[in-house]
């Protein structure tokens, strides 16, 4: 059997026994409803949801906050990674810096982005655009710094 095959036939497997136990503890009673509900309910919640289209607003909300925070991350991680990028000096200045921003779980930042934006979709564009932008602004400095310096001099 090929390792592939043997990876996906293990991921079927947990997801199986992840199914089959919510089905058990639910059935038996040892999990209350109100912490779980009962798979049958969920199932046909979903398909409630799904043929009456009361998703579809929500998430053309959410594609276009991703997609805003998206371009900003991109625009503003590309610019800065470039300018990072244009000296050895610069890049050892910096390019620590932002890793070890990076490290630190941004959600922390959430309420400080609520206070500036508000609680409306500003906040959730900052907080996707914070944490795309150390992503795209490292590989950005890493990837002009990986140019052999015949092709920079060209």
């Amino acid at each position: 059997m090929s390792t592939q095959r043997l990876a996906r036939l293990l991921q079927f497997g947990v997801l199986a026994a992840v199914l089959g136990l919510w089905i058990l503890v639910t059935e038996t009673g040892y999990v209350s409803p109100i912490f779980l509900p009962r798979v049958p309910v969920v199932i046909g919640k979903f398909f409630d949801i799904v043929v009456s289209g009361e998703f579809i607003n929500p998430l053309l909300i959410t594609l276009f906050e991703v997609a805003c925070a998206y371009l900003v991350a991109v625009v503003l991680g590309t610019s800065i990674g470039f300018f990072v990028s244009r000296s050895e000096f610069s890049t050892r200045v910096f390019e620590p810096l932002f890793s070890s921003i990076f490290t630190v779980p941004l959600i922390i930042f959430y309420p400080l982005l609520m206070l500036f934006f508000g609680l409306g979709v500003g906040s959730k564009i900052a907080l996707g655009a914070l944490v795309s932008f150390f992503p795209i602004v490292l590989n950005t400095v890493s990837g002009f710094n990986n140019v052999p310096p015949l092709y920079k001099r060209a």
